[in-house]
């Protein structure tokens, strides 16, 4: 099999009960890996009622589901963690335009884990090979630019911190190389914005729902 990076959701997947995923794949690439079906669509559901399904809530650690086909072809192995009250943990990158100059090419990742959860159980938020293109989008402050990640949202259970690893190769116009490997950590619920020392990184994660934390008088809003 061949991990995928996924590119969403961009909010936290909510049921109240049962959902399910589905995996859609072209017909070429159904075809060539001999699929006889004339769909190529296929669905695994995770059941409430399934006592099985249902001893995996705040376990914290991954379950893994398979979605085969009609005749029993296994197409996919989805990983996955299920949590009875997580906040939404959005995650922005900004990468510094230091002594004005702009990057150019940019390969690595960026990852994020949940305290309590093992190193290798990490989500990808990011993931580029050398010499591959790279999007970015302006910020307020023309100094820095923002990094487009495959996604942004993470699920965090109430009172878990968030960690975050940017482990980076930038290539600048000028032929110039830096690399960047910035472990952080992030309070649950707390809005905050933390930049490596070297001022090359800058990681910003936003929370939703609004938590207010009447003690310390601090309001965080996404």
């Amino acid at each position: 099999m061949v991990e995928l990076v996924l590119t969403g959701p961009y909010t936290g997947i909510l049921a109240y009960g049962c959902f399910a995923i589905e995996i859609d794949i072209p017909q070429a690439a159904s075809s060539s890996s001999g699929n006889k079906h004339n769909s190529t669509k296929w669905e695994w559901e995770w059941d409430c009622d399934d006592p099985k399904h249902a001893a995996q809530v705040d376990i914290m650690q991954p379950a893994h589901g398979i979605i085969s086909t009609p005749d029993g072809r296994k197409v996919a192995k989805v990983t996955y963690t299920v949590m009875s009250d997580a906040l939404e943990a959005t995650v922005q990158i900004r990468l510094g335009l230091k002594d004005g100059y702009s990057p150019g090419g940019i390969s690595g990742e960026v990852t994020a884990r949940i305290d309590g959860f093992e190193n290798k159980h990490k989500s990808v938020l990011f993931r580029r090979a050398k010499g591959k293109g790279q999007r970015f989008s302006t910020t307020n402050d023309i100094s820095w630019l923002l990094l487009e990640l495959a996604r942004n949202v993470v699920a965090v259970p109430r009172g878990r911190m968030l960690h975050t690893v940017v482990n980076l190769k930038i290539e600048a116009d000028d032929g110039k190389k830096v690399e960047v490997n910035v472990p952080l950590r992030f309070e649950n619920g707390i809005c905050s914005s933390k930049t490596d020392n070297g001022k090359e990184v800058q990681v910003e994660v936003t929370w939703y729902p609004e938590v207010n934390f009447e003690s310390k008088r601090l309001v965080c809003k996404h």
